[in-house]
């Protein structure tokens, strides 16, 4: 299962940093799960809906302005 954050988070023009602020996982733990460098069975459950959410919502203010 290939994770596609980095794509999606590039498109929508969001940083590591911003990233990091809005969910509040480690940037260095966001670089690992977003280059493939987890094993799917050891992500966490909460950080793939974090990551979603807030990539949701910066989606979400992208196409509403």
């Amino acid at each position: 299962m290939e994770i596609i954050i980095k794509q999606i988070r590039e498109e929508l023009k969001v940083s590591l940093e911003e990233l990091e602020e809005d969910t509040g996982i480690n940037r260095k733990r966001l670089s690992e799960l977003e280059n493939n460098k987890v094993d799917i069975e050891n992500i966490l459950f909460i950080e793939m809906f974090l990551i979603a959410d807030s990539l949701r919502e910066t989606h979400r203010r992208f196409v509403c302005n």
